[in-house]
């Protein structure tokens, strides 16, 4: 039972996070051709980016749990630590180039050259999400 909700709660993370950064990314691709007037920033923080981190949280917690499972997940395979590598480098996209992009287009949401940079780390960071979702189904190198 706490397996399922807590596998259910990293699905769900997961979702959240795409959608949170498909509307970021349509947001950044609205200012790069120019059409600020349709582009709608967070105000202060951008918290719902952020949901990125649940991820390893719930992987984590879900890994705990499944030690009550026939077949529990082991941190030590390969796909596992695909995952927590993906998940590294989509946060410091995500932290490091991404937000602040964003937060200095709540400024002025003029700057394409920003914006474009804005889009680019999203294009990093949905890679990310890909590839981090591909070794979740695949679960290549399991025991």
């Amino acid at each position: 039972m706490v397996y399922d909700v807590l596998f259910l709660a990293h699905i769900i993370s997961a979702v959240v996070i795409v959608v949170v950064l498909v509307s970021m990314k349509l947001t950044a691709s609205a200012l790069v051709r120019q059409q600020g007037e349709k582009a709608r920033l967070p105000r202060g923080r951008n918290w719902a980016a952020r949901i990125l981190h649940l991820l390893p949280l719930t992987g984590f917690a879900t890994a705990w749990a499944s030690h009550s499972q026939p077949e529990p997940i082991s941190l030590n395979q390969l796909w596992i630590t695909v995952g927590i590598l993906t998940y590294l480098l989509a946060a410091a996209l995500l932290e490091m180039i991404v937000l602040p992009a964003e937060r200095d287009l709540m400024v002025d949401n003029t700057v394409v050259a920003t914006a474009k940079k804005m889009s680019g780390g999203l294009d990093g960071v949905m890679t990310m999400i890909v590839v981090a979702t591909l070794a979740m189904l695949l679960q290549f190198g399991s025991n």
